[in-house]
């Protein structure tokens, strides 16, 4: 079914410098005297085809093309000024924000729950929603801040104070659903609460209740508190003014973190691993950093929430203990305190010092798999600090040995068939830094690519070696094999990380080699074809080469081997031609002439490493086209299946 036109509206607003989408519905919602819900309606931002439309926080991360035509049509808004109402808009380096997040695919709910995003709440600065002396301000009020809604942003510096979270009059959280008196529980999050009520933008829209089986909101001004607010310190500022530019992609300096070099991805991971591991063993960290001046507002948050655990009877409180340490705290002077303890930390020059004093094996037994999930997404400063502690990575039982599973880190990101056989050079580049300790490199390659698909696909590993053409002996000696490597060198936590480094290429490129696979399933160069390549090479031979070269069969199955896995990033031996059953006499050949294709690169003025040289570029010409015609015809199968939908 297709979307009703939007409505254009008459009377529009502009956006205010910084302000967000729901901000915006509201104050046009004030203006034309209709609850947000109807102007949203007439504004394209709900679906009509649904049987329950509602206002979406999904909204506040970003808008569709359609949604985002229809609203900028509707407000009499530039497509570009719709979009910079969203924070992914605003805020690109932000990773949490993003569905893509420690290689993980999430939803909305998810990025919710995640808690570095407010989706559901709003920090406030009382001055700014209140009038500034404009007339628009002065009769629709001021603009709800994009950056109200990320944890990092903790004063106004405008106003020279520190943001609120609470409403004053009911004590809930600003911009939140409220609790249904009747059930108990917390009201799903929207865009904006009780878009059904028509109030004022600043007025608290927190559900308290019904009146005539009508939601009662709460109602009070959020902009008439009267007072003057906290001053932030100078370093509390410092931090959010530089984690804000670079989160909007606006501060040309490099980002340092554990005296190295850090994108906002790692060095936001950093802190949250900081954080974490703080939450875990407080109040350890205090005496380690005496001279730390935020610890009363830190000692406060923790003193409050173990509190909480103690009244494990409530099953809110239940809930609590799980995610203890988790979240960060609703309250700003506190999370504030967290963000630069953590900061203080990764900048002081003795992280591994104290790291190594909070890394003990008295740890809760949930923080340790947390901490290991966060550790391959961390700066590489970072990651050398916890290499040092393998036991952050290996939280098996006392007495027995891990077996080193693979997590599934990266589902949605890419698919299985993404992944080759063999993986390409520029994919084990990564795997060079590694100690191999008499390992063969053969292995490690086949173990690299059976995880990358476990990492992407729940799959026992033996069921993801024959995925990739692997038989059962040969996926489980290579587990053997590198279980019995990882335990001798230690080196688990340097491969997870190689290992991330090469799935980020996997889901830049997402090659399909599956595709391949099938496509040239038991596959060989046509004769056609080969007569071809013969031919191209032997109008670059002499006369007397010409007449002494053996073109016979195994030559033409040796070249259609490294064809096949030249094409399909494999080893000549996994073609499934080798593998039925029969004697293996007629193998050896074609193998060998395989191998030397393979090597033919390397410089030798003989006459044979001549013809090979010659082989090996017409073989490589023909499987450039044929890769080409495969991709094209996929891509030319994914449109039509697109156009037919």
């Amino acid at each position: 079914m297709r979307r009703q036109a939007a409505h254009v509206f008459p009377r529009a607003l502009r956006p205010l410098p910084g302000e967000t989408l729901a901000g915006l519905l509201l104050r046009m919602s004030y203006r034309h005297e209709q609850p947000p819900q109807h102007i949203a309606r007439l504004s394209g931002l709900l679906n009509p085809a649904q049987a329950t439309p509602t206002l979406s926080a999904a909204l506040l991360l970003g808008l569709g093309p359609d949604r985002c035509t229809a609203l900028a049509r509707s407000w009499h808004l530039e497509p570009q000024e719709a979009q910079a109402l969203t924070l992914r808009t605003v805020f690109p380096n932000y990773a949490p924000l993003h569905t893509p997040y420690h290689g993980a695919a999430r939803n909305i709910t998810a990025i919710i729950n995640d808690g570095w995003v407010l989706a559901r709440t709003s920090r406030y600065c009382p001055a700014c929603l209140a009038a500034d002396g404009s007339a628009v301000e002065n009769e629709y009020g001021g603009a709800w801040q994009n950056h109200w809604r990320l944890p990092i942003a903790f004063a106004c510096l405008r106003h020279d104070r520190m943001l609120e979270t609470v409403c004053p009059a009911c004590g809930n959280l600003a911009h939140s659903p409220g609790r249904n008196p009747d059930l108990g529980h917390w009201l799903p999050g929207r865009l904006v609460p009780n878009p059904g009520v028509h109030l004022h933008p600043a007025q608290c829209r927190t559900h308290t209740g019904a009146i005539d089986r009508r939601p009662h909101p709460c109602g009070a001004r959020l902009d008439m508190q009267g007072t003057t607010g906290t001053r932030p310190p100078a370093d509390i500022i410092a931090l959010q003014e530089r984690l804000l530019a670079h989160a909007r992609g606006h501060s040309a300096d490099q980002l340092r973190s554990v005296e190295s070099p850090a994108t906002m991805d790692e060095y936001l991971t950093d802190l949250r691993l900081l954080m974490l591991l703080t939450a875990a063993t407080w109040p350890r960290v205090a005496p380690l950093i005496p001279d730390f001046t935020h610890f009363d507002a830190v000692t406060e948050h923790f003193e409050q929430q173990l509190a909480i655990l103690t009244l494990r009877d409530d099953p809110d409180n239940a809930r609590k203990w799980t995610r203890f340490g988790i979240g960060l705290p609703t309250d700003v002077p506190a999370c504030a305190a967290l963000f630069v303890l953590a900061d203080s930390i990764t900048t002081g020059g003795w992280t591994g010092t104290i790291v190594e004093q909070l890394l003990t094996r008295t740890l809760p037994p949930t923080a340790r798999p947390r901490l290991a999930a966060l550790e391959p997404f961390c700066s590489p400063g970072m990651r050398d600090v916890l290499a040092r502690h393998p036991q952050l990575i290996m939280h098996s039982r006392p007495g027995s040995r891990s077996a080193y599973p693979q997590k599934l880190t990266h589902e949605g990101l890419y698919e299985p068939r993404h992944i080759p056989q063999r993986l390409p050079e520029a994919w084990t580049a990564h795997l060079t830094g590694l100690d191999l300790d008499g390992l063969s490199p053969l292995l490690i390659h086949r173990d690299a690519a059976i995880r990358l698909v476990q990492m992407t696909d729940d799959t026992p590993y033996t069921r993801a070696g024959r995925y990739l053409g692997l038989s059962y002996p040969r996926a489980a000696n290579t587990q053997g094999n590198i279980t019995r490597w990882l335990r001798r060198t230690g080196q688990e936590a340097a491969y997870i990380q190689a290992l991330a480094r090469i799935a980020k290429q996997v889901a830049a490129q997402k090659v399909d080699y599956g595709l391949r696979r099938e496509f040239l399933q038991g596959w060989t160069i046509p004769p056609a074809e080969w007569d071809a390549i013969v031919s191209k090479v032997q109008q670059r031979q002499a006369e007397p080469q010409r007449c002494s070269t053996q073109w016979d069969g195994s030559k033409q199955l040796g070249a259609s081997l490294y064809a096949w896995a030249r094409l399909t990033s494999s080893e000549c031996r996994l073609h499934p031609v080798l593998q039925t059953p029969g004697t293996p006499t007629y193998k050896i050949r074609p193998l060998q002439h395989a191998w030397t294709l393979s090597h033919a690169h390397r410089n030798s003025p003989r006459a044979p490493a001549l013809l090979w040289r010659e082989l090996k570029r017409a073989v490589d010409a023909y499987t450039d086209r044929v890769a080409k015609q495969i991709d094209t015809e996929h891509a030319a199968r994914q449109l039509k299946r697109s156009l037919a939908n």
